[in-house]
């Protein structure tokens, strides 16, 4: 897992998540997933899009060392006080 620092401002996934699916046997597929319907895009132009996404996101994500250690401190600073933070009580 990478993160992409909220103080670099918006980033090219910012429209919703998504799956890239690619397969030994098969075209690939996108998957994109809302709260009332899913969709599954198979056009090359489509995949293409979906695949720049990945890259751009590549080029501004922390380093997966950088993105852990921001992890555990964020963690570490959120249970701090070793209290269960489960507000659902």
């Amino acid at each position: 897992m990478r993160v992409v620092p909220i103080v670099l401002g918006a980033h090219a996934a910012m429209t919703g998540a998504f799956r890239l699916m690619e397969f030994a046997e098969f075209k690939p597929v996108a998957y994109l997933e809302s709260e009332t319907s899913s969709l599954f895009l198979e056009r090359p132009e489509e995949i293409r899009a979906y695949r720049r996404i990945l890259a751009a996101l590549a080029d501004t994500a922390l380093s997966e060392g950088q993105s852990r250690e921001l992890i555990a401190a964020l963690a570490t600073e959120l249970y701090a006080d070793g209290e269960d933070h489960d507000d659902r009580a």
